[in-house]
């Protein structure tokens, strides 16, 4: 395999910029369009009715492309043991830490701002948010949580790391070759279907998607061997590549309606085709991915930098999608009440300010902690 250029590194770090910066206005503005209780999930006829709710179903997408490139980057090399080892060492304790404090944190500032809330209730949302707001609750129950957890974006990290199991059990041997990838992904979707149709109960932090995510994981990597971003900057300057762009982009838009992967996606619910949305999700991905990275292609040579500002969040994206539940409830509690586990954004506009002043305070937390970290890592290094 070419070995990576620069501009191709350059391009990863702007997508993974792009992908936090619309999770973050995902969280930020869902409840302000909320319906009811759940996000609207449009069916084929709302296209037109409800863009909106498209529009969210397609960036909502950009977590699964988030997925895709870690698949891309993985590096062969390292034994099965090793990669996993490396991951809980990465996720399991930045985890614990971050929801023990920012848990106990916004209980401080919910009871200075809001009402009290007893300590007992607070060791309750804390466990709540260690094994995952729902587990082991039925499909289709609400569990009530109160106004300190954090943890909405968490199950990120979970599922992530429950995909890697099987992702490293297998790529280093299906992804020379398309048709052990596809065979290797269409099994590994089927396991998350039945899981998500048979199952009683949820999985921790909605486990039962994460060998759906492993094969969206091995989708990227099997992409990563046939050089699919050298090739497509190759083509950057042709008409074709813009055209299939083009042609992605609709059927993205198209595919999120009809099937749309859904803002449920914590509760192990991916859309409202049950355990077929764990098939569906790899076209619409697939679709998603292509004209995104058109796109930050695109942005790296004809905008510097803009460029060089996403491809800074994207180098801290994983620690800002950690980060940015507890600023969105924290910066929008200074002006409401936080009477539930929801964000208590209740405009568009608002959630584009806060989602702004959310991304730029996380990002300010994950450079001190990054610098913190690497000044001692030097004076280990130099004692």
């Amino acid at each position: 395999m070419t070995a990576p250029s620069t501009s191709r590194i350059r391009s990863l770090d702007i997508a993974k910029g792009i992908c936090i910066v619309a999770i973050v206005f995902c969280h930020a503005m869902e409840h302000a369009v909320v319906h009811g209780e759940d996000m609207p999930v449009p069916d084929g006829g709302s296209l037109l009715a409800d863009p909106v709710a498209v529009l969210g179903q397609f960036l909502y997408t950009l977590l699964f492309v988030f997925f895709m490139i870690s698949g891309y980057l993985h590096k062969p090399g390292r034994t099965f043991r090793e990669n996993v080892s490396r991951r809980i060492v990465q996720i399991v304790p930045a985890f614990v830490v971050c929801t023990v404090v920012l848990t106990f944190a916004m209980w401080l500032f919910v009871c200075a701002t809001s009402a009290s809330v007893p300590f007992e209730e607070f060791l309750d949302e804390l466990l709540h948010s260690l094994i995952g707001d729902r587990t082991l609750e039925e499909p289709g129950h609400l569990h009530v949580i109160g106004p300190c957890n954090v943890s909405t974006s968490y199950y990120f990290f979970i599922v992530f790391l429950a995909a890697c199991v099987p992702f490293y059990a297998l790529v280093d041997r299906v992804s020379d070759s398309a048709v052990k990838t596809a065979v290797a992904m269409a099994l590994l979707c089927a396991a998350s279907a039945v899981l998500i149709g048979m199952l009683p109960v949820h999985l921790p932090f909605a486990c039962e998607t994460a060998f759906a995510t492993a094969a969206v994981m091995l989708m990227g990597a099997r992409l990563a061997r046939v050089d699919f971003l050298g090739r497509m900057e190759k083509g950057m300057g042709t008409r074709r590549l813009w055209a299939m762009a083009v042609l992605a982009l609709a059927f993205g838009i198209v595919w999120s309606a009809v099937f749309p992967i859904g803002f449920n996606f914590v509760d192990g619910v991916l859309g409202r085709h049950g355990g077929l949305s764990s098939f569906l999700i790899v076209p619409g991905t697939l679709a998603c991915a292509f004209c995104f990275m058109a796109l930050c292609m695109g942005i790296a040579k004809a905008l510097p930098s803009a460029g060089r500002a996403l491809s800074v969040l994207g180098a801290f994206s994983l620690s800002i999608m950690m980060f940015h539940v507890f600023f969105l409830k924290l910066v929008s509690g200074l002006f409401r009440p936080i009477e539930g586990n929801y964000i208590p954004i209740d405009s568009v506009s608002e959630g584009l300010v806060f989602g702004t002043a959310s991304i730029a305070l996380s990002l300010a937390l994950s450079m001190a902690i990054s610098t913190t970290i690497g000044k001692k890592s030097r004076k280990v290094r130099g004692s």
